[in-house]
């Protein structure tokens, strides 16, 4: 029951959030709101294969949003060195894409072009700015 209201309410919630090179697609950092995931660097691997693999149309373009496995969706957003894919429940609107941006902005503002380096040092120095992002949900309907 709870799943159909939080669907018919029109809600959202973001749950996982990547931070990836916008030149190589690899894992710069990430947050989840599941502790098991959010603490272990493995247990994502396989979750970013997949969101890497849908990034980019037929056409080689990069898609904005895309569907992923258990009513979930991904949204990209794209700054000048990353990209910041977010997991959401429910469907996005300009509130939580202006969210995703400032999130983007910060990480970007912070370290700048480093983040186009392979390293995994950025991933749990990043890991507060995108902890932050888990935050992004729309609020309880009224009962």
């Amino acid at each position: 029951y709870e799943e159909i209201v939080f669907e018919r309410t029109r809600r959202y919630q973001v749950e996982e959030l990547f931070l990836l090179r916008k030149s190589s697609h690899t894992l710069i950092s990430y947050a989840s709101h599941d502790p098991v995931r959010h603490s272990s660097l493995r247990r994502v691997e396989a979750t970013v294969k997949t969101l890497v693999s849908c990034l980019l149309d037929s056409d080689g373009e990069l898609q904005p949003t895309f569907e992923l496995p258990e009513r979930r969706v991904a949204l990209v957003r794209c700054g000048q060195h990353s990209l910041l894919v977010a997991v959401l429940r429910g469907s996005s609107n300009a509130l939580v894409r202006a969210d995703l941006d400032y999130l983007l902005r910060q990480a970007e503002d912070r370290y700048h072009d480093h983040l186009e380096e392979e390293t995994d040092i950025f991933v749990h120095a990043l890991q507060p700015i995108l902890e932050g992002g888990l935050l992004i949900q729309s609020p309880a309907p009224p009962h």
